[in-house]
């Protein structure tokens, strides 16, 4: 099937405007490659206006002129949407999707490209650990294969079973015009190792959103971060210029060349950059810390202030390992910490929300032990009953005997 007619029966079946016979060519052309449908199904998430925006490059005219002309040289009764009288602002949509159909070389491995870090914030965590490409596609960590193909010359090989590293076929990977972006996205269960292109090692944390560059060379490497991660920051140079890595973790920028830090933004009150190794600049709301290993930079966002202080970064990363650290913390924040790590909600009684706040635990627990086994242990040290039903978890006090 010829492209100009493949996109005029696309945008038919968008509009419900294909005829019975129309609808048949169509299906034919479905059933001939998976791709076809995966295609038909991006027009239908309304992709192709996010390529509008993050594209910068595509020019439509071209694609216009051809859409026209296809349009003179169809029959008149099977194209009854697509008459001249037709909107501008729908020929410019058609104009690009055309574009994209014809230009296969150019656009096939980047069709709707990622060149901005993805606004964590706005990323909802599902169920299962995910892997979103530059493209747009996204895949199910719990399923994927060995190795994930990312544009023509670089892999992601799952090299454990919880770690991903990319590699570069091209030795010299350096040359794309734009900066692509992945996005993993990590519920409950462990962290994941991640090795990125630019040779950095990053774990990230449950309940956590990590947007980072797959393209190498002379970009700044800008990521966003929402949860925990700790870096292990590979130093980089282009033509013997230091390029610069940047986290944006939810208001705070964190600026650094190499170096082993950990940054966490889980709690609603604050955001902490601990840092092992290096020098790291942390800038919030105008105002500046640097700091050195064994400090922290905290933002405490319900004062809007920024400060520094010495800390024990002994268990700083225990978390990587699969252990719950709680130094001196309130019964309430180890419910917060349960309930990422098993990807639950915990309600607690209002006979208890006291006990919460006044009792508080020293101590270690491995984050693989069972949900049910966790609480009956903390039950009978704290005096609480709970009731599991599916994501949900009750809590409620004791009565006293």
């Amino acid at each position: 099937m010829k492209k100009e007619r493949t996109t005029i029966l696309i945008f038919g079946s968008l509009f419900g405007q294909l005829s019975t016979s129309e609808q048949a060519e169509l299906q034919q052309w479905l059933d001939a490659s998976p791709e076809n449908v995966a295609l038909l199904n991006r027009f239908e998430r309304e992709q192709i206006m996010e390529a509008l925006v993050v594209h910068r490059n595509i020019d439509t005219s071209s694609g216009l002129i051809k859409l026209k002309d296809a349009i003179r040289n169809a029959k008149p009764r099977k194209i009854p949407l697509f008459r001249f009288s037709i909107a501008a602002s729908i020929f410019f949509v058609i104009g690009v999707a055309l574009y994209y159909l014809l230009t296969p070389a150019q656009l096939k491995n980047t069709p709707i490209l990622q060149t901005t870090p993805a606004d964590v914030a706005l990323i909802k965590i599902d169920t299962f650990p995910q892997l979103r490409l530059s493209n747009g596609s996204t895949i199910n960590l719990d399923s994927t294969s060995d190795t994930i193909v990312e544009l023509d010359d670089l892999i992601i090989r799952r090299t454990g079973r919880n770690e991903l590293e990319y590699s570069h076929t091209n030795p010299n990977p350096h040359t794309h015009s734009d900066i692509l972006y992945n996005t993993i996205i990590i519920p409950g269960g462990k962290p994941w190792k991640l090795i990125t292109p630019d040779a950095s090692t990053i774990w990230v944390n449950v309940q956590t959103v990590f947007s980072y560059p797959i393209i190498t060379g002379e970009f700044d490497r800008v990521v966003s971060l929402r949860g925990e991660g700790y870096f292990n920051v590979a130093k980089a140079t282009w033509n013997g210029k230091s390029i610069p890595y940047t986290v944006n973790a939810e208001g705070c920028e964190i600026n650094v060349t190499g170096t082993r830090f950990n940054v966490n933004s889980y709690s609603s009150d604050s955001i902490k950059t601990v840092l092992l190794e290096g020098t790291v600049s942390v800038t919030s709301k105008g105002q500046r810390a640097k700091i050195k290993p064994g400090q922290a930079a905290v933002f405490e966002k319900t004062k809007n202030a920024l400060k520094k202080q010495n800390v024990d970064t002994s268990n700083v990363t225990r978390w990587i390992s699969g252990s719950m650290i709680f130094p001196d913390d309130p019964l309430s924040h180890v419910f917060d910490v349960i309930e990422r790590v098993h990807g639950v909600q915990i309600t607690v009684h209002e006979n208890f929300i006291m006990t919460t706040r006044s009792v508080k635990l020293i101590g270690e627990i491995n984050a693989e032990m069972p949900l049910d086994k966790l609480l009956l242990t903390l039950g009978a040290m704290y005096n609480f009953d709970y009731k599991i039903t599916g994501k949900q978890v009750y809590i409620i006090g004791k009565k006293d005997k």
